[in-house]
């Protein structure tokens, strides 16, 4: 049986409250009883539910053995897509990163679909700054399908230098 990471969503009335959201980076050389398993760098993770799209932050996953044929829906043909900007307040420009599980059959179809749910606010919940989950009009948002791994909230990275 394959050991994959796993959370809950915090909203206790979604089905992934009580249900895992399997994080889909089973890596088992790297599983041990006594560690932490994620994050290995030591930041916390923005997760969107994929129930209620509720962002939420994680500072650890945990790991259960799966059965090999241990499927949900929302794994089929999606993956892991680290959505980064800045925040659209005026006064913030706070970098604001979290995942969410997107389909991945049409690429340019799910990248329209994400900008169309951040201008709309679709997604709710934690942003560093305790603002909105939104994007203006004109926004720069960088989209990338995760393979692999999740990678942790990092505001100091260089990559935000690029994003305005």
């Amino acid at each position: 049986m394959p050991d994959d990471l796993f959370v809950h969503c915090p909203d206790e009335k979604c089905h992934f409250h009580q249900d895992p959201i399997r994080l889909l980076i089973s890596n088992p050389s790297q599983i041990s009883a006594d560690q932490a398993l994620w994050p290995w760098d030591e930041t916390d993770l923005y997760l969107s539910c994929p129930g209620c799209n509720v962002v939420s932050v994680h500072s650890h996953a945990d790991v259960r053995d799966f059965p090999q044929n241990a499927h949900s829906e929302h794994q089929d043909h999606t993956g892991w897509f680290r959505i980064s900007f800045r925040c659209a307040r005026a006064d913030c420009h706070t970098p604001v990163e979290f995942h969410a599980l997107m389909g991945t059959r049409v690429l340019r179809k799910t990248e329209f679909d994400i900008i169309h749910k951040l201008r709309n606010e679709i997604w709710a919940g934690a942003s560093p700054c305790g603002h909105s989950i939104s994007v203006t009009k004109h926004q720069h948002v960088e989209m990338s399908l995760n393979h692999g791994s999740l990678l942790g909230y990092n505001p100091n990275d260089f990559r935000w230098q690029a994003i305005r």
